[in-house]
């Protein structure tokens, strides 16, 4: 490893080894396309705990090929209640599953089994410090109450903070709404005008143009910019720039 700016940076043979051991568990029943950035950022050594739900563990291929890369990986069985739209809840998995349950696996990864550990436990008792371990920005970790409270109406409370109808795509949360990747992952931003969100934005899409996975990246940018609405269940609907409700991004440096 290298120091670059405070940060650790991961030298790319590595790194491109652990991400493509990570984006084989992207492929699993339930893992959420929008982690794809956020595993950029943890191969790079910028992001100091990845998190993913799937709908069983992995077999045990995938689990080498991680430790063979020298992470460490804690299994957790949880359990997810639909709320409506793309939102869903996450709990620890009790002993008896409620009718509106459905059981599930984390995966918490980390280079360190402490890091691995502390997040594992924060995850259902201190949200601040489980943002913190997934280096999201503490004004992000505080606003994931009013998101709760909109539940499957969450688009709707985030594009209400756009100052324009021409909004910067760095920090486009909403593209995972409609099914597309996020370029700030399973962030869920305190505003699409987040300096903060959208520098996660920038760097996870240049994490990975870093790792050589120049396709995913444009696949990234191209979603991130894909106008929507909000559409009278609060959800984000993909339509045409020239929807006259729509909602348009740009990407920075893109012509």
């Amino acid at each position: 490893m290298i120091e670059h700016t405070g940060i650790v940076v991961r030298r790319d043979r590595d790194a491109r080894q652990i991400a493509h051991a990570l984006l084989s568990l992207v492929k699993m029943p339930g893992a959420p396309p929008s982690l794809v950035p956020e595993i950029g950022l943890f191969a790079v050594g910028r992001k100091p705990v990845l998190r993913l739900v799937v709908d069983s563990f992995p077999t045990r291929t995938p689990l080498r090929r991680l430790m063979a890369a020298g992470l460490t990986v804690r299994q957790l069985p949880v359990s997810s209640r639909y709320v409506g739209g793309s939102w869903s809840t996450l709990a620890a998995m009790s002993t008896d599953l409620r009718a509106d349950e459905s059981p599930g696996e984390m995966l918490v990864i980390a280079r360190r089994a402490l890091l691995a550990d502390r997040f594992a436990e924060a995850e259902f008792s201190d949200h601040r410090v489980a943002g913190e371990l997934l280096g999201y920005p503490q004004c992000c970790i505080e606003a994931v109450r009013d998101y709760e409270a909109a539940g499957g109406r969450w688009p709707q409370r985030l594009a209400r903070t756009a100052s324009s109808t021409s909004v910067d795509a760095r920090a486009n949360r909403l593209a995972a709404d409609w099914g597309g990747i996020s370029p700030v992952g399973e962030l869920f931003p305190c505003s699409l005008e987040c300096p903060a969100a959208r520098a996660i934005g920038e760097n996870g899409v240049g994490a990975l143009r870093r790792l050589g996975l120049h396709r995913l990246a444009a696949e990234v940018v191209q979603h991130a910019t894909t106008p929507v609405r909000i559409d009278p269940e609060g959800r984000a609907v993909p339509v045409h720039a020239a929807d006259p409700g729509a909602l348009r991004f740009r990407w920075p440096g893109d012509n």
